[in-house]
């Protein structure tokens, strides 16, 4: 992109590589709906682990892990320009998220409900979901920790038996695949977008 296209491209713009990228904005994002910012989690130089999915990992006895948080926090202009590029990624993807709408509206639900409306931080919010989308047709009993949902740490409580036979582990795998796909159509939408804007 030369200099003169960079100055006239729109501020709230926003590239991104890889569908991966995309996957971790869109986990940011959620993050930022429920009011956290995920790197602002622990304290003393040090945030909770997170696996490729942005799940937290866990020790041998459920506590989660710390580990040593390289950015600095207390310098005013890293924090803002954080800020202001967690921003630029929100807004990206709120204006690709119009055009999925128009395109794919069943992708367009599927991200907007399990990512903008916060069900993938909740520990069965792929359950619900996955029920919306007619992948999962089992039922959950309450008060039982789900083996397939990787966020479920909820200790004393009885785990789950549908298990044993894969459905869960099964519908799990379906809706992991949905994901990706709708990720995969809105990562081309912005694309294409970015092919447009430059």
């Amino acid at each position: 992109m030369s200099g003169h296209q960079r100055a006239t491209a729109p501020v709230w713009t926003w590239y991104f590589p890889h569908p991966m990228d995309l996957r971790r904005a869109l986990e940011e994002y959620t993050a930022f709906q429920d009011g956290t910012l995920l790197r602002k989690y622990g304290s003393d130089g040090f945030r909770v682990a997170v696996d490729g999915h942005g799940n937290p990992i866990l020790g041998a006895a459920g506590e989660q892990i710390l580990e040593a948080d390289v950015a600095p926090r207390s310098d005013p202009e890293s924090i803002a320009e954080a800020e202001m590029h967690a921003a630029q990624r929100r807004s990206e993807i709120d204006t690709c998220m119009e055009e999925l709408r128009r395109r794919y509206p069943h992708w367009w639900r599927l991200i907007d409900v399990y990512y903008r409306q916060g069900l993938s931080m909740e520990p069965r919010g792929w359950v619900v979901m996955a029920a919306l989308l007619g992948v999962h047709k089992g039922k959950c009993p309450p008060l039982k920790r789900c083996p397939a949902s990787p966020g479920d740490n909820r200790t004393g409580l009885g785990e789950c038996e549908r298990h044993r036979k894969n459905h869960c582990h099964w519908d799990r795998d379906t809706f992991e695949r949905q994901v990706a796909c709708a990720i995969r159509c809105l990562f081309d939408v912005h694309r294409v977008r970015s092919e447009r804007i430059s």
